[in-house]
């Protein structure tokens, strides 16, 4: 495919095909890891899945977060979130909720671990949104005083109404809100996905999203 050429970055492997993860790296090369796809999104399974529900939206150009992409494409974003919500809800009778650690330019304060713009949606637990406003301060989106911090790092959130948080330069450490939604919902498994890839969780994300498509 070659859109995004970075190749230090595993997000941009994968979306060219290519992943260094055992047993994954199968799913990339033949594209089945793609759940959708657009000309400038890609929807794919969370390696390490908090569970059935928990897939990414990436860009396929390479920019340290979803503040970056530019303006004419964000729209464009925010209809596959909805469009994966409504499906889910269809599908399930709940509703996804939406974070994103967006890395910072100079150091990252983000929570996040990968350095390539995604954004994580999974199952709404109160369970969880009650664990974050307590870790985590957020103001409202929107407000005039609002701007990203694209130098530090910040945590976006969208619950399961659409309304939308922002804190900038949050000072987390590297996959908390992984680990948030995993110790709130009391998960029986692994948030590290690094120690635990979790490929037959993979698999269910696959499986549940089967029937899934963009228009």
């Amino acid at each position: 495919m070659n859109i995004s050429c970075k190749s230090t970055c595993g997000i941009c492997n994968e979306i060219n095909g290519i992943s260094f993860i055992d047993r994954y790296n199968k799913l990339v090369s033949e594209r089945k890891n793609i759940i959708a796809e657009t000309d400038n999104f890609l929807v794919v399974p969370s390696v390490g899945p908090l569970n059935d529900s928990h897939v990414m939206l990436v860009p396929k150009k390479h920019v340290n977060s979803f503040n970056a992409v530019e303006d004419n494409i964000k729209s464009e974003s925010r209809k596959i979130l909805h469009k994966l919500n409504e499906f889910i809800k269809e599908k399930t009778n709940n509703s996804l909720i939406f974070f994103e650690s967006g890395a910072g330019e100079n150091i990252d304060h983000s929570g996040g671990c990968i350095f390539h713009a995604h954004i994580h949606c999974v199952y709404y637990t109160k369970d969880f949104e009650t664990a974050l406003n307590k870790e985590i301060k957020f103001s409202k989106i929107p407000s005039k005083h609002l701007t990203y911090d694209i130098k530090n790092g910040y945590v976006w959130y969208m619950n399961n109404k659409h309304d939308e948080f922002l804190c900038n330069n949050p000072l987390l450490p590297s996959q908390f809100l992984r680990y948030l939604y995993y110790s709130s919902n009391l998960i029986n498994g692994n948030w590290n996905w690094r120690r635990d890839n979790n490929i037959n969780g993979v698999l269910k994300v696959i499986e549940r999203y089967s029937c899934f498509y963009l228009s």
